[in-house]
């Protein structure tokens, strides 16, 4: 956001809603430009400003701006127990299910990518985008004669490099 030119996509913009993401690495130049574009636009564009940072630390440098950010939402840290379920639910929906050896595995691969990602942090987007490329190489597995079935999620199916 702070190498955008907000002018020349203003346009764009209208009747929308810019999401800035690690909003703590803003600039006081983005700060005005944002207060600008809110001023000028009201009720026509929506900014949110998304971090991992508490109000307090985010607008610690630009107090101006905290006044045109009236709301807040503090979204939850999922656990990896409610990570599962939800990866559950989410094959059953699609007629799926998952072998205990594969829940393991993807249990290690989530606790992994918490562990390496340099703000502990993963989207559901994310995660739900990796356990569909799941359900695909689960389903264009062979059927057979001592096979798992292609309805069951099985360790062969899990890309360990996600």
């Amino acid at each position: 956001f702070n190498k955008v030119d907000l002018d020349s996509k203003v346009e764009n913009l209208l009747d929308g809603c810019v999401v800035i993401q690690k909003a703590e690495e803003l600039t006081s130049v983005s700060y005005n430009k944002l207060i600008n574009l809110i001023t000028t636009y009201e009720k026509r564009i929506i900014i949110i400003l998304e971090s991992d940072k508490d109000e307090y630390q985010l607008f610690s440098a630009n107090r101006n701006i905290q006044e045109y950010f009236g709301s807040s939402i503090k979204l939850p840290e999922y656990s990896i127990e409610l990570l599962m379920s939800y990866i559950k639910t989410h094959l059953v929906n699609n007629n799926m299910g998952i072998s205990q050896e594969a829940e393991g595995v993807l249990i290690n691969i989530m606790n992994k990518k918490i562990a390496t990602n340099s703000n502990g942090i993963f989207t559901l987007l994310d995660l739900m985008q990796f356990i569909n490329t799941t359900i695909e190489a689960a389903s264009k597995r062979k059927k057979g004669k001592g096979k798992h079935p292609t309805d069951i999620i099985v360790q062969q199916d899990i890309n360990i490099n996600w």
